[in-house]
């Protein structure tokens, strides 16, 4: 089993906090989990309201949540997403190791 900083390409850090409640999870936290995790839009969605964060719509916002609904059935993964973000002129969604 793939540990779940490998897979959010999330710190140890940062998990520790969210897991902790020591820092609030952000849009982009809550995606990549998402995403490493394969949850459904719904789950995100669901993540999302629960932790008070607000959707925008920004082309970088509408595009994450378009790879967060395409991860949970296929093999899409938090890399990938942060290439193609970056590719496009976006900040990527975690700075983890690559």
């Amino acid at each position: 089993m793939k540990s779940l900083e490998l897979v959010s390409q999330i710190s140890d850090r940062q998990v520790y906090n969210l897991r902790n409640g020591l820092s609030k999870p952000s849009f982009d936290s809550i995606a990549a989990l998402s995403i490493g995790l394969k949850l459904s839009y719904n789950r995100f969605e669901h993540l999302m309201h629960t932790a008070g964060v607000c959707f925008d719509n920004s082309s970088r916002s509408i595009l994450i949540r378009a790879f967060v609904s395409l991860a949970s059935f296929s093999d899409f993964t938090v890399f990938r997403c942060n290439f193609i973000l970056r590719e496009n002129g976006f900040e990527p969604l975690t700075k983890g190791k690559e």
